[in-house]
């Protein structure tokens, strides 16, 4: 269960706080797996509000604004506490997770969660097509919300490279609940988080691979690029073992 602290600027929790929050570790630790969880828990919880389907802006100045009228004001729950009761438990995480909170308890709804590369690795498992049930009965992750990620938008490859942002791309790629969808028709796609934070998930190989890193720098092109091909040689071995 992620737990959080009502005091960013304190060195321990209360005794009922089950772990201590690392207020400037946990903003760089994991910024992929938060980007990413908070679509996932916004697209839960909003189906369980049935508000619908409404269009997400991102970025850190928006949080309040996602955190409050997405998820806490229609739940009237803790952003912490669904994370938890919605994915945390039932993907049978190992560990417990640290989320980062403001003064008054808040928790953060852009970035700042941190936990165990195993239980990275789980959270991927939950896209993989086709992936087993939680520990609980049942799928974490919608199915469709999945297929809908691969998939992408009707219009999301042109506009993916109409922005000529992201040089390297095959043709095909898109942008997609905070996935980077790079092979869609494999499918090969990740996510990705500053200073070096990723999460690879293989179609074919069924394959997750995740790598927590500190870089000198937000993003490295150069670093990036090693990554991915260290990620894609060992989907491609894995593949073959698994043929």
């Amino acid at each position: 269960m992620p737990s959080y602290c009502p005091d960013p600027c304190s060195d321990h929790c209360p005794d009922d706080e089950s772990l201590r929050l690392w207020p400037v570790a946990a903003g760089v630790a994991l910024l992929a797996l938060a980007a990413v969880v908070w679509f996932v828990i916004g697209h839960l919880v909003l189906v369980l509000a049935g508000c619908g389907a409404i269009a997400l802006v991102t970025g850190g100045s928006q949080y309040v604004l996602r955190r409050w009228f997405t998820v806490q004001l229609p739940t009237r729950e803790r952003l912490a506490e669904l994370i938890s009761r919605e994915i945390w438990e039932p993907m049978g995480a190992e560990f417990d997770a640290d989320i980062t909170v403001d003064a008054h308890g808040n928790a953060l709804a852009d970035g700042g969660i941190s936990a165990t590369l195993r239980d990275v690795a789980r959270f991927g498992q939950l896209f993989l097509p086709g992936s087993l049930p939680g520990s609980c009965g049942g799928t974490v992750v919608p199915p469709a919300w999945v297929g809908d990620t691969i998939r992408g938008a009707s219009d999301g490859a042109e506009a993916f490279a109409a922005t000529g942002s992201q040089p390297g791309y095959p043709a095909g790629a898109h942008y997609r609940n905070c996935w980077w969808v790079r092979e869609p028709e494999v499918p090969f796609f990740y996510a990705n988080g500053i200073n070096g934070q990723h999460v690879f998930v293989d179609g074919p190989s069924r394959t997750v691979i995740v790598k927590l890193s500190s870089w000198p720098v937000a993003m490295s092109v150069r670093l990036f690029n090693q990554t991915l091909a260290a990620a894609r040689a060992i989907a491609a071995v894995l593949g073959e073992n698994h043929g």
